[in-house]
């Protein structure tokens, strides 16, 4: 911290007309402390000696920049308080005497943090998850006064909600015309979306724990309808999705329950009759869907619904067909 010497010269005084030699009551001298901290612009006699009593209002110069210090010798102590009429004192041996003007030290994170508060009220925003404040340049600490609640003032702010960057002007609370200083940074407003906890293939089936509900600048949030876990789990995915980013109902699909070339079973069943045999699958399917298969015995090609994984149904309105179709019980 910069020292500041407080000069005899810089000793004011108060207009106090020359009085008599005074004590400030009975009992010990005023004792000069060895180091003072004061909050006030002013330092006093009870501020610079114990025991000052009846005295110990009068002030005698004043006290250093808000966040500095400085040393005052001794023999200067000891005008100003004659002159502001109390001459029977205790020096104590000292020579000086240190003088610590109290702060509030302000840090570039303190300074953020109000930045924060004050952005997500401007945008409406309750919940401070919801946002996220970069600066461009960690601005300087700063000392303000600790008397106040409020170490700093916004008093001016200009943000892009387009790109959310900003510039705001704030003036720190001390006393006196102080200077304000410019911050710049980005605010991203944020939402809740679901993402992918892992790299997910095409093809592959979503699991419970492949999904987290996750904050989300709203610029990359899908522009679609919002979805949660239920609306994905057990669905498969269209493309290869990567992990951590948001994910939309489109990019899911119902899962295969046949691929092409695979074995399945061929299930006829009308009444009480169940008549099945093998076949080969000539294209891939979800539940539901409509292939080619081709009896693997008769060599014939039957169109049949997808109904559970490896097996299909065709839907014969006779025996006849359904040995026309190859079918066997």
């Amino acid at each position: 911290m910069r020292i500041l010497c407080i000069l005899a010269a810089a000793l004011i005084a108060f207009g106090f007309a020359a009085a008599a030699p005074a004590r400030a009551e009975t009992g010990p001298p005023p004792l000069l402390k060895p180091e003072i901290e004061v909050a006030a612009e002013l330092v006093t006699l009870g501020d610079l000696f114990d025991n000052a009593g009846l005295m110990a209002e009068k002030a005698v110069f004043r006290a250093p920049e808000i966040g500095t210090w400085g040393n005052v010798a001794a023999k200067d102590v000891a005008a100003a308080a004659r002159r502001a009429g109390l001459t029977d004192f205790d020096l104590g041996g000292l020579t000086e005497t240190r003088v610590v003007r109290a702060s509030r030290r302000v840090s570039a994170d303190d300074i953020a943090g109000f930045l924060d508060q004050a952005i997500a009220a401007t945008l409406g925003i309750d919940n401070r998850d919801r946002l996220s404040v970069t600066l461009d340049v960690p601005p300087a600490p700063f000392y303000a006064d600790p008397k106040v609640d409020r170490p700093m003032a916004l008093v001016g702010l200009k943000l892009s909600r387009a790109n959310g960057r900003f510039e705001a002007t704030i003036r720190p609370s001390r006393p006196g015309n102080v200077p304000s200083f410019t911050v710049t940074g980005t605010a991203i407003e944020k939402t809740v979306v679901a993402v992918l906890t892992r790299t997910v293939e095409r093809g592959e089936v979503v699991r419970l724990d492949d999904i987290a509900m996750r904050f989300v600048a709203v610029n990359r949030a899908p522009r679609t309808e919002t979805i949660g876990p239920a609306d994905v789990v057990g669905r498969a995915a269209r493309r290869t999705l990567a992990a951590d980013a948001p994910i939309r109902a489109a990019d899911f699909q119902a899962p295969k329950l046949v691929d092409r070339n695979e074995v399945v079973m061929i299930v006829y069943r009308t009444g009480g009759l169940t008549l099945t045999a093998r076949g080969r699958a000539l294209s891939s399917g979800v539940e539901g869907a409509i292939i080619d298969v081709r009896n693997l015995q008769s060599k014939k090609i039957v169109q049949a619904e997808i109904t559970a994984p490896g097996v299909v149904t065709i839907a014969l309105r006779s025996r006849r067909l359904a040995n026309m179709a190859g079918l066997e019980r």
